[in-house]
């Protein structure tokens, strides 16, 4: 399993070159220079790309215009469709609306679009996987879902043959790591896990297993790091966790 590893963006250089798999956002990608020339040599040098809209909740209080001009510059291998936080229903008529919209002109680009389940219990979660699977090429499942279902558990409704993307992690990183590997060891298409916890807590001093408190969140145009060997040894650990070979 890949880890796409979240940092500001100060310090991209120094926590997310260690990986090929990389979750970026388009506020950014619009925003800032560092940041769009960073995902574009990651492009250009044939790493996997998602470009998604919202940084933080709530998820569907973002422009789709932004998305697109943003997927535009930066020709990602995958764009996140509109979605609403832990609501199935909603989630899947943005999706759908988007791909009736905007499929077309996202494939001449050689975009895909990737569309999150969400859902207030797993069957409302399974609906919206049942009303979107045909019209999306790659599956995410949320941080928030864990409030629902283990998403070790939940992905295993997911046909294998569909890609699945991890955003976010709930709990403890090497417990929920060792939960999504066992459904990877059964042959489920689990591309990569994306998160920010390991820089927030090396900012902090702490290692991965002091998940709690959470720490504060990301602070994306700091440069902050004021322990760089803390946060370092984070990153790489769970690369490696999330490779299996820990």
């Amino acid at each position: 399993m890949n880890t796409s590893i979240l940092a500001p963006i100060p310090l991209l250089e120094a926590y997310c070159t260690l990986t090929t798999y990389h979750i970026c956002y388009a506020k950014w990608i619009l925003e800032s220079e560092p940041y769009r020339a960073f995902f574009l040599e990651r492009k250009t040098r044939g790493h996997s790309v998602i470009l998604d809209g919202p940084i933080q909740s709530p998820r569907e209080a973002y422009s789709v215009g932004n998305l697109l001009e943003a997927a535009e510059i930066l020709k990602p291998d995958l764009v996140v469709a509109p979605d609403w936080e832990l609501n199935g229903g909603r989630t899947s008529d943005r999706i759908l609306e988007f791909c009736s919209l905007y499929k077309s002109r996202l494939s001449s680009l050689n975009i895909g679009i990737l569309g999150m389940l969400h859902g207030a219990s797993p069957e409302i979660a399974l609906t919206c996987l049942s009303r979107i699977q045909k019209s999306v090429v790659a599956i995410g499942l949320p941080r928030s879902l864990e409030t629902v279902i283990s998403r070790a558990d939940f992905l295993r409704q997911i046909p294998k043959e569909f890609p699945i993307h991890i955003f976010g992690i709930h709990s403890s990183p090497s417990d929920e790591i060792d939960n999504l590997l066992r459904p990877e060891e059964e042959g489920y298409n689990i591309v990569g896990i994306s998160t920010d916890l390991p820089v927030r807590l090396g900012f902090q001093c702490r290692l991965l297993d002091e998940y709690r408190p959470e720490p504060s969140q990301l602070d994306w145009e700091s440069s902050s790091d004021p322990y760089p060997e803390f946060t370092l040894d984070n990153v790489e650990d769970l690369i490696l966790q999330a490779r299996g070979e820990v």
